[in-house]
């Protein structure tokens, strides 16, 4: 690897925004890599977030995004997403 795509490399971020409520989760991440942004549509998730867990770890984000200030984005459990994710932080 050239010292160029090293610094294209060390540059590349992907941002993660998740938005949870009950058992609905609506996700969106932006790879810096190829400019792309992608979107899941809404789907159901557990009440542990498993689906999100796996996301988190398939796309490994640099920044992770969520409304954690909005009193109804919690999980049944009383969970906020934030820290559901504090568990696994991206790398």
């Amino acid at each position: 690897m050239n010292r160029e795509e090293e610094e294209e490399e060390e540059s590349h971020e992907v941002l993660l925004s998740v938005f949870a409520q009950h058992v609905q989760l609506g996700l969106c991440f932006y790879d810096s890599r190829d400019f792309t942004l992608h979107y899941m549509p809404d789907t159901s998730d557990n009440h542990k977030l498993q689906l999100l867990a796996r996301v988190v770890q398939e796309v490994s984000p640099h920044v992770i995004m969520t409304p954690t200030t909005h009193p109804e984005c919690r999980s049944p459990s009383g969970v906020q997403p934030s820290q559901v994710l504090s568990r696994h932080p991206a790398p």
